[in-house]
């Protein structure tokens, strides 16, 4: 259901227009009109470095996963070998470092292992 029913036309020359797309660029924005838009009635646009979180979220699906994988084999009435158990141990301890390490380089929040 469309909730925008006004039209306003604007005429760009070819710097204008650059210059437009340079600043859309510079903020991330890729709909110009959502760009013109916010710029009009609010004046600027924040832009979050969400880099740090993304890295964060891969990282904790990467443990995730290998958790259900040791679920699903304990749940399945197979014997999880110690060999298997230890592995995974060894697996998720060096993620938990890395990322450990990774936080306290850049600043950020340290991550306390729960191994």
């Amino acid at each position: 259901m469309k909730t925008r029913y006004h039209e306003t036309h604007v005429l760009w020359n070819k710097e204008e227009i650059d210059r437009l797309r340079q600043r859309m660029n510079e903020a991330g924005v890729k709909n110009c009109s959502a760009f013109i838009r916010k710029m009009s009635l609010d004046g600027y646009i924040v832009k979050l470095d969400m880099d740090d979180i993304h890295e964060m979220i891969r990282l904790l699906r990467n443990a995730t996963n290998n958790l259900n994988q040791i679920a699903k084999k304990a749940n399945s009435g197979d014997v999880i070998y110690g060999a298997y158990s230890a592995t995974q141990r060894s697996v998720l301890r060096s993620k938990t470092v890395a990322m450990r390490s990774e936080r306290s380089s850049r600043g950020l929040v340290k991550v306390q292992s729960l191994l």
